[in-house]
């Protein structure tokens, strides 16, 4: 089969490579042994064509600025649909810099979504929330095979598109070597790991919140692991001198050695997702392979990637005084976070990679069979 995929985002995309990147990367590798696939995702600084793993990445759009990286990504997917040959397109929808491949090109599209915004686009982005809105709208009517990565997400569209019986859940996986992290002493810390956003991520309520346990446990330190943009990277550096936290709050950046990472999940206290947006958060997984006892947002997403009281604990998400007190309730019982971790690590072995990719070639063939029909 030849596969192109269309994903705006990437792994090494310093803008962005998020959890749709590394899905991408995970899946096309393993499919990669079987069929020929080229992913074509947007420019960036330093980003070249190449082939990785036996994929074949192909860069589109300028790489010197972001907001024009995503526009030029979208304005010049109709020639590149035009010009290559393949059997079928895989779109990673963001309504950011859509590509609607489906009204350019004959063959079958399985659009994945990773989340649907909704009004939440307006209070993100006022302005270019208004497109966002239009364009998720727009996607659904047009789109004819789904896959989605979380329950919820699933029954948010239906009924929105023409997908009838055609969308499919199919969650965002783990790969095996984060089952193979020891169990060793914690170190003091809690350990956030992730984008550096405020109105997705939460960052806000993390530091908040963490301020207020920080009067009540000395010695407690919180170490936030990721990259983010760069009003959001200074914003978060502010927040911390205002609330006087430069003693007990460490930024790290991002961590792409494993062993490294490895080494933060397994000497951590507990993990922390804060988020008041999320589809099926990757690091929810990755946590729980690793052992680690998981603190989040009760919302749509991690409700389905955390089962709340066997996995983690979920709390109303925007609330730092919720939040600090369930800080507090973990750091008091080791025993508690240890069957959490060790109950996480069952429940993460439902998600492996492999599995994951078998599930979605079987739907990609699935869409061949149906559109061959028609």
């Amino acid at each position: 089969m030849r596969i192109l995929h269309l994903i705006y985002d990437d792994i090494e995309n310093p803008w962005c490579g998020g959890g749709g990147a590394v899905r991408a990367y995970e899946i096309n590798r393993r499919l990669a042994q079987r069929h020929n696939i080229t992913v074509i995702t947007g420019n960036y600084p330093g980003a070249e064509d190449e082939v990785v793993e036996g994929v074949r990445y192909v860069r589109i759009g300028s790489g010197k600025d972001y907001l024009f990286s995503r526009v030029t990504y979208s304005l010049q997917m109709h020639r590149v649909l035009s010009r290559m040959e393949y059997d079928l397109v895989v779109e990673d929808f963001s309504p950011f810099s859509p590509c609607f491949a489906c009204l350019h090109t004959e063959r079958p599209v399985v659009t994945l979504i990773h989340t649907y915004l909704g009004l939440r686009a307006l209070r993100k982005y006022p302005l270019r929330g208004l497109l966002a809105i239009f364009f998720e709208r727009l996607n659904l009517r047009l789109s004819t095979f789904i896959i989605t990565v979380s329950p919820w997400l699933e029954r948010r569209i239906h009924g929105k598109t023409q997908a009838k019986g055609l969308i499919r859940c199919i969650c965002n996986g783990v790969d095996e070597k984060w089952f193979n992290i020891r169990n060793c002493a914690e170190d003091n810390y809690i350990l956030y790991i992730g984008r550096i956003d405020f109105y997705t991520k939460g960052m806000d309520t993390l530091l908040k919140a963490f301020t207020l346990l920080s009067r009540e446990v000395p010695g407690i330190t919180l170490r936030i692991v990721g990259k983010g943009k760069r009003r959001d990277l200074k914003k978060a550096h502010r927040l911390v001198d205002t609330l006087n936290l430069h003693e007990r709050v460490e930024f790290i950046g991002p961590v792409y050695d494993f062993e490294r990472k490895a080494a933060l999940y397994a000497k951590s206290q507990f993990v922390c997702i804060p988020s008041r947006t999320e589809g099926w958060p990757i690091v929810a997984i990755e946590a729980a392979a690793a052992g680690k006892a998981i603190l989040g947002s009760r919302i749509p997403g991690l409700l389905d990637a955390v089962i709340n009281g066997e996995t983690g604990m979920l709390v109303p998400s925007d609330d730092p005084k919720d939040f600090c007190q369930a800080m507090h309730s973990l750091l008091q019982d080791g025993k508690r976070r240890k069957q959490l971790g060790a109950n996480g690590r069952r429940w993460a072995a439902r998600f492996r990679w492999d599995s994951v990719a078998k599930e979605q070639e079987a739907f990609y063939e699935l869409a061949l069979q149906l559109e061959d029909r028609r």
